[in-house]
C-alpha cells in the first residue's frame, strides 16, 4: 500500500494515522493493531515510530524487564 503524506511537517504522525487511523480509540485490541504494520529499512526509524505509536497510548509508560537479563551480564 502506498501512502500518501500531505503532513510535510510531520510525516512520521501522518503515516501513522493512515495506518493506525483509530489507535486512540483501539489501542487495547491485539486484532487491530496486528492486522496492520509498517515497515521500515532501519531499525533506527522503527525505534521511532514505536516511541510515536506508544506515546499515542493511555496511561502511564510501563517497562518490562528481560527476563533473560541474568544470562546477558555473564
Amino acid at each position: 500500500m502506498l501512502v500518501r503524506v500531505e503532513d510535510n511537517d510531520n510525516p512520521e504522525n501522518a503515516l501513522i494515522s493512515a495506518i493506525y487511523p483509530s489507535i486512540q480509540e483501539n489501542f487495547d485490541s491485539a486484532e487491530y493493531i496486528t492486522k496492520s504494520a509498517i515497515l521500515a529499512p532501519k531499525n533506527k526509524t522503527v525505534d521511532m515510530l514505536n516511541g510515536k505509536l506508544i506515546e499515542l497510548f493511555p496511561g502511564p509508560d510501563k517497562t518490562n524487564g528481560n527476563r533473560n537479563s541474568h544470562l546477558l551480564s555473564s
